[in-house]
């Protein structure tokens, strides 16, 4: 045990939970405690956890707080702090959610639960946009609690998708999507009754469809500090998401750029919001008519944002220079050359057709500047990296056979 006044408590045991504990490693040489549902092979084959303590009912209201409490109970040492980090929606909202029971035991920075349900709920997200002035696609809503047939008038293809994505994912379902893209009102018409018999009953988002390959997507990555005040921004464009139907928006591989004017024009929407913590933005730039239309924001830092780690802003720094010792740090506008990839060099030259965004991947490798966070050095399995490899060749497959 390090002697730092603080034990990371991690929720989570996927890529996400694995880059935040490779950067508390990486910071402290500390090995984080994570909590999950269940052995990841990211997390579980690492020899970089210090424990993994598992309940698969986590993910249900009255267990998650319970299941918390013995975990503080068991890792509490006198003069260390117990820092709780969230790597999912679901697991962000139930720290939330649980704030009165989790706060004498745990310290953490998000924000409330009626801006997070303004946030995540896109009806409420997208009404916030229009009031705040961002930029985001023509969007309709149709309620999965009625019989009602979608009507409204709109131009093909659309994408559609769950509004509630914690509840979505509560009701699997054969032929799931992260997202759909229809041609027809007969396939509107098809995937509503599919998600509905599901058990699904929120709303469903009908949007328009941005053109535009991968690279014509954004992400932008803020943190805002326990008092409101934003420390560090970054504007990235994403070389590659995944291309299977469950895991479309996860992004694979990142390129850091700088637009100062988006930056500041998301940090003054979160600032006005009284935002704390981390937040990803998801966007899509539109040719049609020059803007960034925002699609979302997640409520804490998302499975791709360790770009800040390997650019010098810490992903597990920024909250324990903020919550453990109470220091604050200027405004950065990240700007800074770097990729971001957890897929293969060869599947980046092969299959990013954006001329210059490969040029500019080819360029960045050759410099040395990129990191794949899978693949930390300190990181000593054996199994793992064995893993790891027959993982990257699968990645070759996917993208190969696989054009969403």
């Amino acid at each position: 045990m390090t002697n730092h006044p603080f034990i990371p408590i991690i929720i989570g045991t996927d890529i996400n939970a694995y880059n935040m504990a490779i950067s508390f490693h990486e910071e402290y040489g500390i090995h984080p405690i994570l909590v999950g549902k269940e052995p990841l092979s990211f997390t579980s084959l690492s020899t970089i956890p210090g424990a993994i303590e598992l309940n698969p009912k986590l993910g249900e209201k009255d267990v998650f707080p319970r299941f918390l409490k013995e975990v503080a109970k068991k890792y509490k040492m006198k003069d260390k702090k117990l820092l709780l980090v969230g790597t999912n929606d679901l697991y962000v909202r139930l720290i939330i959610e649980n704030r009165e029971e989790l706060k004498d035991d745990f310290v953490f920075s998000y924000i409330d639960e009626e801006l997070m349900n303004n946030l995540l709920l896109k009806k409420n997200f997208y009404a916030l946009c229009a009031e705040h002035g961002i930029d985001a696609p023509a969007t309709y809503f149709h309620s999965c609690a009625t019989d009602a047939k979608f009507m409204d008038e709109v131009m093909f293809p659309v994408i559609i998708k769950p509004s509630n994505g914690v509840q979505y994912y509560k009701n699997p379902f054969e032929g799931m999507q992260k997202v759909y893209k229809v041609n027809s009102y007969d396939e509107i018409q098809q995937v509503i009754t599919t998600i509905k018999n599901s058990g699904y009953e929120d709303d469903l988002i009908i949007q328009d469809f941005i053109p535009g390959d991968d690279t014509y997507m954004w992400d932008s990555v803020f943190y805002v500090n326990s008092k409101g005040n934003t420390e560090l921004i970054t504007f990235g464009q994403v070389v590659l998401q995944e291309h299977t139907v469950t895991a479309i928006g996860n992004y694979t591989a990142v390129i850091t750029r700088y637009n100062e004017e988006m930056m500041l024009k998301l940090k003054g929407f979160l600032e006005a919001l009284h935002y704390v913590g981390y937040a990803n933005f998801d966007l899509k730039y539109d040719h049609r008519d020059g803007k960034f239309k925002v699609f979302e924001v997640n409520i804490r830092q998302g499975r791709s944002s360790y770009y800040i780690t390997s650019c010098g802003h810490n992903l597990a720094k920024n909250f324990v220079d903020d919550l453990i010792y109470d220091t604050e740090k200027p405004l950065t506008l990240l700007k800074e050359d770097f990729l971001f990839t957890v897929v293969p060099k060869t599947v980046l030259k092969k299959f990013v057709s954006n001329k210059q965004v490969n040029k500019d991947v080819r360029k960045l490798l050759k410099a040395g500047k990129y990191a794949n966070p899978l693949f930390y050095k300190k990181d000593r399995s054996f199994k793992r990296k064995l893993y790891l490899f027959l993982r990257q060749v699968n990645y070759y497959k996917k993208y190969k056979n696989s054009n969403w």
